[in-house]
């Protein structure tokens, strides 16, 4: 039987090759052994609050918590060697992700459950939710530096047979800055729906109000956007 620790590792996994950093001592300039989760402090509060739990229940240790100067931006960090080869021996490399081209460990793949866990750490770190004014419809949105990782969300997506659009390539502007990245969307109601269903991100329970109040804007609302009339569910 699966157990849900190792789903719970999955999903960290997940999360740093979203948002996080590992590396050894004396790898560049670095001083210590480290794992890192950097997040915004402002605007994913209740999300650096998910991560720490997260991190407290694999490791019964409580990770330390670093704003970051000048900005809004959090580091959750676990410092020793220990804990990077942890990740080390769970599929993650040190170094930099983009450069690396990192992807989704294959061990996540192979269960149904890793997959549901690893997709839900990827969308939570590098996924956006976001309304289509034209249709009034919801729309998800996943973007990475590494072109392997948008395409292990596709297929990861594709095993529980929830349908994306192909992986595109494109160049944004944040913080006064080109990012250039890779995504994959998903657009249809029928597929938006079954994915904040089945993954359950915490980003959708966190912006549902928000998401809410922009189609109520617009004339409309979350169940209209997502469920058939024919239907009716609590969201």
């Amino acid at each position: 039987m699966i157990s849900e620790y190792r789903a719970e590792i999955a999903e960290l996994v997940c999360i740093i090759l979203g948002d996080g950093h590992i590396h050894k001592k004396g790898e560049k300039k670095y001083t210590n052994s480290e794992v890192r989760v950097s997040l915004n402090g402002v605007k994913e509060k209740e999300y650096v609050k998910y991560v720490k739990g997260l991190i407290e229940r694999i490791f019964k240790t409580v990770p330390k918590e670093y704003p970051r100067k000048g900005s809004d931006g959090i580091d959750i960090r676990l410092y020793g060697i220990k804990y990077v080869k942890f990740f080390l021996e769970r599929g993650i490399f040190t170094g930099n992700k983009k450069y690396n081209q990192v992807r989704v460990p294959n061990w996540i793949k192979s269960e149904k459950i890793f997959v549901i866990k690893g997709l839900k750490g990827l969308f939570d770190t590098d996924g956006s939710v976001y309304v289509a004014t034209r249709d009034k419809t919801i729309h998800l949105n996943f973007r990475n530096a590494s072109k392997p990782l948008a395409k292990d969300f596709k297929d990861m997506c594709s095993l529980l047979d929830i349908r994306t659009g192909k992986v595109g390539f494109n160049t944004s502007r944040k913080n006064n800055k080109d990012s250039k990245g890779y995504f994959v969307q998903i657009q249809s109601r029928s597929n938006v729906k079954k994915f904040l269903e089945i993954i359950q991100p915490e980003r959708w329970h966190n912006h549902k109000k928000d998401i809410n109040r922009k189609l109520s804007q617009l004339g409309t609302s979350i169940k209209d956007a997502l469920v058939d009339s024919r239907k009716k569910q609590n969201y």
